[in-house]
């Protein structure tokens, strides 16, 4: 039995396949657009995905203790070579950014 709904379905998709298949995209067409960023120059946008860091000191006795000074968190130390990191100003320093980093020797 057939259906005149179904035929007109198939019918008016059959059509759509032929009329898509034969839509060709117009080329577009290649421009020079060195002139447009002449007189742009490159930047760091930051912060990068781990954040920025502004400080890191180590100690030539000590080849696995680093402290690293965080821009946005404090002062952390690692004695593993920087594989765990933990905080140490956490509560202790007013100042959420730390500019710079010394480790004494001793």
């Amino acid at each position: 039995m057939n259906h005149p709904f179904r035929s007109a379905t198939t019918r008016l998709l059959l059509l759509l396949v032929i009329i898509c298949n034969n839509v060709i995209a117009q080329p577009v067409p290649q421009t020079d657009t060195t002139s447009l960023f002449k007189g742009m120059n490159w930047r760091n946008v930051g912060p990068n995905r781990g954040g920025r860091s502004l400080g890191i000191a180590g100690s030539s006795k000590r080849k696995l203790e680093y402290y690293f000074g965080a821009v946005g968190g404090g002062l952390w130390k690692t004695t593993d070579g920087g594989l765990n990191w933990k905080p140490v100003t956490d509560a202790q320093i007013t100042s959420s950014s730390v500019g710079a980093v010394a480790v004494s020797e001793s």
